[in-house]
């Protein structure tokens, strides 16, 4: 089961959205697992269309380190799709702002480790 909070066994595994994501790819994300067996289940030929591995098995500090080469242009194209109204095509501006600054917390967040 895919959880959200480390504990003392986790596997970790740092995921990377491919382009078959869309607007997120480029985007990475730490998650955790309860053995390396579990991953390797949940890790389907689905999941490998818009997923890509970039680091596995390895530690919570490891794991923060890969983010922070995540791409930038990524998490922008992912906060401003998150910011555009699905049915009108606009750009909201108060939830650009809002997308931007909860990235911009955890990247700061990020790089004080």
């Amino acid at each position: 089961m895919l959880r959200q909070q480390q504990t003392k066994t986790d596997y970790i595994v740092v995921f990377e959205y491919t382009a078959a994501s869309g607007p997120y790819a480029g985007v990475r994300t730490i998650n955790y697992f309860d053995s390396k067996e579990q991953f390797a289940a949940a890790y389907t030929e689905e999941a490998k269309k818009t997923e890509k591995v970039v680091g596995e098995g390895v530690t919570e500090r490891e794991a923060q380190v890969l983010l922070r080469w995540m791409s930038i242009g990524g998490l922008v194209r992912a906060n401003l799709h998150e910011a555009t109204n699905k049915q009108t095509g606009r750009v909201d501006e108060r939830a650009m702002e809002m997308t931007v600054l909860t990235t911009a917390i955890a990247l700061r967040e990020l790089w004080k480790l």
